[in-house]
């Protein structure tokens, strides 16, 4: 009798006593949040000195978030992607994940470029959160990533439109439906996805570089209205109608043939330095994808992983990776590493192979970039070097990429970066 009475009070006081607060989840999940109010309230945390492992991750995460919110905002207010909605490509169908824009603001090719610079300091700055997180910490962060409260329009709420679900199915479902068991998607995040996030913002550092290094202006003079509602160009005539649209997908033939043939970028002022700085953001990536492997093998639990090692299983349904899959991937960054560093050269696929392509050299003395002369390869000929000089990186590497990944190689790419 007296042990039911226990039993009762115990029950009693455990109902009455509040739940242990967890500030990062919290901050995340409470209704109303948005990425900026969980920026704030975590980033006040990590300055009282009152932040944990979890919750300077947590802040260094929001910002990531948040700086993706912002450029994703930018391109709303100007009606990114409406003009070629009707076109089934993936980042389109992301695009329109924002929602149409009734009234999208004019657009410059200098816009543009201010929101990319705007992004890539935003991914300074959560590089730097990324790095003082304590490193060799057992800690473990169950976030749920659906209810990321991220505003893509602007308007003070996060609406179920603008739920990452959307952006799973979209990754992983095509775009179709978002299923029941995709509007809760917990993740267990942990030392592993430290390292992963830290490797993909330096891989889009290395990409905002790589773009602004180049002069977009007479592309986007010519062909900006395939993306853009209201692009301010000398063309206006070519925001007319379309005469000829034989796809169905609003898009007139001339502007594709346009656009093919303005892939023209003449280097920018600054651009040896961004195009050296995209290097060194590169190497940092593949460091960072070295450890973020280490970190996954050496785990020993199987807690809602979101990048599973082969003895685990991943979150979403069906994402598993295999040992001869990371086996790959780790000779993939040897290669990587051993073109940008200038100890192997990549091998040309023009003339009698004799001559290949020094990668180290393009980044450290960009020159003018013509995207058909490239496919061609008369651009490459600054870059050449014989064969005999140094190391060809294997000749099988692709089809052997091709082999452990199968038909989903590009998504196995974009999503273990």
């Amino acid at each position: 009798m007296i042990r039911h009475v226990l039993v009762f009070l115990s029950v009693g006081l455990a109902a009455a006593w509040p739940a242990h607060a967890d500030p990062p989840v919290e901050a995340f999940t409470r209704p109303g949040a948005t990425l900026s109010s969980v920026e704030r309230e975590l980033g006040a945390l990590v300055a009282a000195g009152d932040a944990d492992a979890r919750t300077r991750f947590a802040h260094a995460l929001a910002a990531f978030f948040r700086g993706g919110e912002k450029a994703a905002q930018s391109f709303y207010e100007y009606g990114a992607g409406q003009p070629i909605r009707g076109a089934g490509l993936f980042f389109l169908q992301g695009l329109m994940q924002m929602g149409l824009n009734p009234d999208p603001r004019p657009v410059t090719a200098d816009d543009v470029r201010a929101v990319v610079r705007d992004w890539l300091a935003d991914l300074h700055e959560a590089d730097a959160l990324f790095d003082a997180v304590p490193q060799g910490l057992d800690w473990k962060l169950r976030l749920d990533m659906a209810r990321i409260p991220i505003d893509f329009n602007n308007d003070g709420q996060a609406t179920e439109r603008e739920s990452p679900a959307r952006a799973f199915a979209i990754l992983f479902r095509g775009g179709i439906g978002i299923p029941q068991d995709q509007r809760t998607f917990v993740l267990g995040l942990d030392a592993t996805d430290l390292h992963w996030l830290r490797a993909y913002n330096d891989v889009l550092m290395a990409a905002a570089e790589i773009v602004l290094a180049y002069d977009n202006r007479e592309i986007f003079d010519r062909c900006a209205h395939l993306f853009f509602p209201r692009p301010v160009t000398p063309y206006e005539f070519l925001l007319q109608r379309k005469p000829f649209d034989p796809t169905g997908m609003e898009i007139d033939v001339s502007d594709v043939l346009a656009f093919v043939g303005s892939m023209d970028f003449p280097l920018a002022q600054d651009g040896a330095e961004r195009m050296a700085r995209a290097r060194q953001h590169l190497l940092q990536a593949i460091g960072h994808s070295r450890d973020m492997w280490q970190s996954a093998l050496a785990e020993t639990d199987d807690d809602r992983e979101w990048l599973p090692a082969p003895h685990q299983r991943g979150a979403i349904q069906g994402v598993n990776i295999t040992q001869a899959q990371v086996t790959m991937w780790l000779d993939l960054l040897d290669e990587a590493q051993a073109l940008l560093e200038g100890e192997k050269l990549l091998r040309f696929w023009r003339g009698d192979g004799t001559l290949a392509i020094d990668v180290r050299k393009f980044f450290e003395q960009p020159r003018d970039f013509h995207v058909l002369y490239w496919v061609q390869g008369s651009a490459a000929a600054p870059y050449l070097v014989p064969v005999g000089d140094r190391p060809v990186t294997r000749d099988n590497l692709w089809r052997d990429m091709q082999d452990t990944f199968g038909d989903d190689l590009f998504r196995s790419i974009f999503y273990i970066n």
